[in-house]
């Protein structure tokens, strides 16, 4: 759950929403993902004061910098004096706030093929909600995966080579015309049954006011299946810490398969789905 917020806190209004929806507050419902939590990408000169968004971050929440390019086209040079400036900026307001680690541009502006995300990485921001399911005229309130996976995936260069900062895919927006229930229901739905069209499903429900129908909606068809609504840095933290864990001391007896998991440190509850093979495959790859 994320939203744009262009100089005008409704975030504030918004999270303690979110706050009053959740059933419990507490540390470790936050890290169960149980409490409901949201990203709010703001304007340095929002009017939130430093005290403000610090509480709110230190209860699970993401405050983080709306990067404002001017909705023009940049190059590389200006993408980074954008970021540096403004990053200065947020943090002269928003003092006690971590450093941003996600990021969505102001009209999603995305000029070549990967210089955004190289220079994200450099800077710390590591998840990207750009790639934007817009415009309705386009999408005709049609629930899908544009990409083809619903899972974010790193950038890469045109050599193939590898950017360490993901794509996360704004799949629910509130620009594009959707019926927000039906169309979440569809995609939860999907993710649950027999289809298995798993995902991380990220949503824009811009936070410039403090309610959000398409917030309310997305929310309850979540929370109707039993789904964390959470913040784009809890979906980074595991993210990280899923690429750092592994499978080890893999051993067949008769026809069960026993492992250890060496589990990243911090990440909480991981769960693994191995793929039981009951005959000879063929020389595939299989990823």
């Amino acid at each position: 759950m994320t939203g744009d917020d262009h100089g005008n806190n409704g975030t504030t209004t918004r999270f303690n929403q979110y706050l009053a929806l959740s059933t419990n507050n507490s540390p470790s419902s936050v890290t169960d993902w149980t409490a409901i939590r949201g990203t709010s990408y703001i304007y340095p000169n929002t009017p939130m004061s430093s005290t403000q968004a610090t509480a709110f971050e230190g209860q699970g929440f993401e405050i983080a910098l709306h990067l404002n390019t001017g909705c023009t086209n940049w190059t590389p040079s200006s993408f980074q004096n954008d970021l540096a400036g403004q990053t200065v900026q947020f943090s002269s307001a928003f003092p006690g706030v971590a450093a941003p680690s996600t990021n969505r541009t102001h009209c999603i502006a995305w000029s070549d093929w990967s210089s955004a995300a190289e220079i994200q990485a450099a800077n710390g921001i590591r998840l990207d909600a750009n790639y934007y399911y817009w415009p309705g005229s386009w999408v005709m309130n049609r629930p899908g995966m544009f990409t083809g996976s619903g899972m974010p995936m790193r950038f890469a260069k045109m050599d193939g080579s590898i950017i360490d900062c993901y794509q996360v895919t704004t799949q629910m927006t509130d620009e594009s015309g959707i019926n927000y229930t039906s169309f979440c229901n569809a995609l939860l739905d999907k993710a649950i049954g027999t289809e298995g069209y798993y995902g991380v499903f990220c949503a824009n429900m811009h936070t410039d006011a403090g309610s959000s129908a398409g917030s309310d909606a997305i929310i309850a068809s979540a929370q109707a299946r039993q789904i964390p609504v959470i913040s784009a840095k809890q979906m980074l933290n595991w993210l990280d810490g899923r690429n750092n864990s592994s499978f080890g001391s893999m051993n067949w007896s008769g026809h069960e398969l026993s492992f250890s998991i060496t589990n990243n440190a911090g990440l909480h509850q991981i769960k693994a789905m191995p793929l039981v093979v009951k005959k000879p495959m063929p020389p595939y790859l299989i990823y």
